[in-house]
């Protein structure tokens, strides 16, 4: 009888694990973390890894803001900047690849027609969002990211070039952290204004 039980326990695991995994969102997710804050602290401190030569100066300590804005870094020439982190994502896509809809590869191709609104609305509620900030800060960064398979990084950067953007009056830099969809499996930042 122990032995039985043991062997159904142990199958209905392996089917809940199954079910489970069958679920999870596998659609976009390099930059996954298990809490919010620590992925935005992630992306900051990948951010500046990858833009330190642009920028002039590099990190030199960072830590979670009041939220807004997300995080704070102090840099080399001792700034402070102030980070406003936001993720732009498909969530048709993601949920019809957790709910394996045959609809996931239409919506995939689908979003490039709407990303740049999805940026562009962001961008308006984050600046709305930070005109309220009190914080007096050296810089103040909206740093967009994604990882959305489609369009490829490249493409979503010749996008993003080609389109005319206005300065948000709450943030001296818009930047895009796009993660690794290309073939050279790496992150791309691209600056929008």
């Amino acid at each position: 009888m122990t032995e039985s039980w043991a062997k159904e326990f142990k199958d209905a695991a392996k089917r809940l694990m199954s079910v489970l995994a069958a679920r999870a969102r596998q659609h976009a997710t390099f930059f996954e973390a298990e809490k919010k804050q620590n992925k935005e602290i992630y992306i900051v401190n990948k951010f500046f890894g990858l833009h330190e030569e642009v920028l002039g100066q590099h990190l030199v300590n960072l830590h979670l803001g009041a939220d807004p804005p997300d995080v704070i870094v102090e840099t080399s020439s001792q700034e402070q900047w102030a980070f406003e982190v936001s993720e732009i994502v498909n969530q048709k896509a993601i949920e019809a690849q957790i709910n394996r809809s045959p609809e996931y590869a239409s919506l995939l191709a689908e979003w490039r027609h709407h990303v740049l609104d999805q940026i562009k609305e962001r961008i308006r509620r984050k600046n709305e969002l930070l005109e309220k900030c009190q914080q007096d800060f050296d810089r103040i960064v909206l740093l967009l990211h994604t990882d959305e398979p489609k369009p490829r990084s490249d493409e979503l950067e010749q996008m993003i070039r080609a389109e005319a953007w206005s300065k948000p009056s709450s943030f001296d830099y818009v930047f895009l952290l796009a993660g690794p969809t290309d073939q050279s499996c790496s992150c791309r930042v691209v600056a929008i204004c």
